[in-house]
């Protein structure tokens, strides 16, 4: 039976060769194929296969090359860090339509926040109530540093020393000290929230309070902006009013959240319980903030010498000298002399 060229379709010579273009073009690539083969491979396929590079092996063939899922995990490692990234860009883009709806309806904005379980959005509204607070305990501790210039002024003109002197406020101690006020405040007030939350026997979780108290930071912020403004104005009164203010409005935010956000029944215990023990809290807080002021106080430079050392120094020689009460009459100097 006659065969045919695969290339042409005419029948084959004895010879079992074509002469045709493209059987000669088929028969010059498996040459060239041929004599790029590699040393020991007599297959073109097995020379393609050599030429290429090997597959990773198994981890039972080679203990110490790394797994497949190994390799997938090392991979993933970036990705998980890209979506942090990307939900803490998405919660900032978020601020400023959340702070809107908030206006609106406080409790609301809550609600979808929890529904939402937006915890990143939360975070961003505390961290900012954070760096208000440390913004805000500096411009009050460079009062402090105004009244001390003025003073040490006044009194090298009466006894005819030199009115130069170097006295500077730490910026990033005091902008760290406020933090951890601030971080303290919300750390407390959190906790208030969820022993009030089993005491009357609802179920909520921990992640749910959080969010709740850190997105309701924002009046409390807002308060804060307004003491700053006026602490950076010199106005003493209307700085105490505003963070007075600030009290009152996170006491209230705190029982609204139990009724209108977790479901608290309204009677006269929760009202009582509710009230008592947020008022203890800000007691507390206002007790740690002042401790914390104090020591951010300690940390202004006299001529480069902290206050702190300066006092503990005189201590040393004096024996009953109490440098808490030394700063804290420096503090409220410099809350009378705004």
């Amino acid at each position: 039976m006659a065969k045919f060229c695969t290339y042409c379709g005419k029948p084959l010579p004895e010879s079992g060769i074509c002469g045709c273009e493209a059987s000669e073009a088929a028969k010059a690539a498996k040459e060239a194929a041929a004599s790029q083969t590699p040393a020991g491979v007599s297959d073109p396929v097995q020379a393609e296969s050599a030429a290429q590079p090997s597959e990773p092996v198994s981890e039972s063939a080679a203990p110490n090359a790394p797994s497949s899922s190994a390799q997938s995990a090392a991979g993933a490692a970036p990705a998980a860090e890209n979506v942090y990234i990307q939900k803490t860009k998405a919660a900032v883009s978020q601020s400023v339509p959340f702070v809107k709806d908030y206006w609106k309806s406080p409790m609301n904005a809550t609600l979808r926040v929890l529904k939402e379980k937006n915890l990143a959005l939360s975070i961003v509204m505390m961290v900012v109530n954070a760096l208000v607070t440390g913004l805000f305990l500096f411009t009050c501790l460079s009062k402090v540093t105004g009244s001390f210039k003025s003073m040490y002024k006044e009194m090298s003109g009466l006894f005819g020393g030199s009115a130069r002197v170097s006295i500077s406020t730490p910026f990033f101690a005091s902008l760290l000290y406020g933090i951890l006020i601030a971080v303290v405040a919300l750390a407390l007030s959190a906790l208030a929230l969820f022993v009030l939350l089993k005491i009357f026997k609802i179920n909520a979780s921990i992640n749910n309070v959080v969010m709740a108290v850190g997105v309701n930071s924002v009046l409390c912020t807002a308060c804060l902006v307004l003491s700053l403004l006026c602490a950076l104005f010199g106005w003493f009164t209307p700085t105490l009013i505003c963070l007075m203010l600030s009290f009152v409005v996170w006491v209230v935010l705190g029982v609204l959240l139990l009724i209108k956000v977790f479901g608290a029944n309204v009677s006269s215990l929760m009202m009582t319980l509710s009230s008592a023990l947020f008022a203890v809290v800000l007691a507390l807080n206002c007790w740690v903030g002042v401790k914390l002021s104090i020591k951010a106080a300690g940390q202004i430079e006299v001529a480069d010498v902290k206050l702190q050392e300066s006092f503990e120094e005189i201590e040393d020689e004096m024996g009953d000298l109490d440098v808490g009460e030394i700063l804290d009459g420096l503090m409220n100097s410099m809350m009378y002399g705004f």
